[in-house]
């Protein structure tokens, strides 16, 4: 073996063996929630869609028993659970972070895009993509739904 290919190897050994890197926690989440969903009336003290993402309800809001059902009538079919732990692909709340410009619209079946008006970064798509992945853990690291109702 040539010393470039047991270097690679050896990386891709390191890799494997560490793993890939923890889910974010609650607390990063929730950040981004912060500053980009519970401003001025819409899931702050407006609560837009039945749904309230202060710090004290946005946890159980988003992933509890009774209070994370989806709440828009023509997306419960397809996505009745506004975090399904483990699993972005079948969580509301992340298909509501990548509506293309073409499926948001307040007479589209899923709604608008969230946040409406400013769109979250990749970055920020894939820190909640990567925490639903992770088991959707509250703040104590408990997967969802993490002491919820």
């Amino acid at each position: 073996m040539q010393p470039r290919q047991a270097g690679a190897a050896l990386a891709a050994g390191l890799l494997l063996a560490c793993g890939s890197p923890p889910p974010p926690s609650y607390s990063e989440v929730q950040a981004v929630i912060n500053t980009s969903c519970t401003f001025s009336a819409c899931h702050g003290t407006g609560k837009a869609g039945s749904l309230s993402l202060v710090a004290a309800d946005s946890y159980c809001s988003l992933v509890g028993s009774r209070d994370g059902a989806t709440f828009l009538a023509t997306a419960k079919d397809g996505y009745p659970r506004r975090v399904v732990a483990g699993s972005k692909t079948t969580s509301f709340l992340y298909r509501k972070l990548t509506l293309t410009s073409a499926e948001s619209g307040s007479s589209k079946p899923l709604g608008e895009v969230m946040p409406q008006n400013q769109p979250l970064d990749a970055k920020s798509i894939d820190l909640f993509a990567r925490w639903i992945d992770g088991g959707a853990q509250n703040l104590a690291g408990q997967s969802a739904p993490g002491g919820c109702p």
